[in-house]
């Protein structure tokens, strides 16, 4: 995944993906850079959304987390 964001870094479902993984694999840091470049691709990818909120809640980046929910809570 890393080498297709790197070919084509405006792949949203790649971003994600990566993101995905490096939150189950517990590489948080890594995760949260490939997910808010997933959100900022598609403000609207809910999976996105929470997953970045977890991962930021994870770092206790707790604004970031509490950001990332309000954007989802925005698309309901």
């Amino acid at each position: 995944l890393e080498a297709i964001v790197h070919e084509n870094p405006d792949d949203q479902k790649a971003w994600a993906m990566l993101g995905q993984y490096q939150q189950a694999n517990e590489i948080d840091a890594q995760a949260i850079a490939a997910l808010l470049k997933a959100t900022q691709l598609d403000p609207t990818d809910e999976v996105a959304l929470i997953n970045l909120a977890a991962s930021c809640a994870n770092e206790n980046c707790i604004p970031d987390a509490i950001d990332a929910l309000k954007q989802f809570l925005s698309l309901k």
